[in-house]
């Protein structure tokens, strides 16, 4: 068992429920306020992040379950 596999998943698990938490709620309150989508990051942009972080964690914590 690796630590530092297991707490790099961590850290990207918690990226991935900042962005969906935070991020996609902000932004469509942004959107909907009349801001610009181009300002800021669009849906699905902030979409897009967010599952490649939630796949980075979850590759980690497979290689952390292999040792």
């Amino acid at each position: 068992m690796n630590k530092n596999y297991f707490i790099g998943a961590l850290i990207f698990l918690a990226i991935t429920l900042l962005i969906w938490g935070i991020g996609i709620p902000a932004t469509l309150i942004f959107n909907q306020l009349g801001y610009s989508s181009n300002v800021f990051i669009t849906f699905i942009e902030f979409n897009g992040i967010g599952f490649v972080a939630l796949a980075i964690s979850i590759i980690l914590f497979i290689k952390n379950s292999d040792k």
